[in-house]
């Protein structure tokens, strides 16, 4: 994820150096997507240590190596 932040926030200077609106709302468009699937994955680790799914003794990968 930290790449794309990095050209979020190249595109967000960029837009103030060279005074381009199509650039701000590019840089925009592109920390709401971020943003978006920030939360989506966020959300669903919530969702699976709730189900018990990760974090959970005997259910980690590498259970049959033992």
């Amino acid at each position: 994820m930290f790449p794309n932040v990095g050209f979020v926030l190249a595109m967000l200077a960029l837009r103030r150096e060279f005074q381009n609106d199509p650039v701000l709302w590019f840089g925009t468009a592109m920390s709401v997507l971020m943003l978006g699937v920030y939360l989506c994955v966020g959300g669903s680790l919530v969702k699976a240590v709730w189900r018990q799914e990760i974090v959970y003794p005997g259910r980690d990968e590498d259970v049959e190596d033992r």
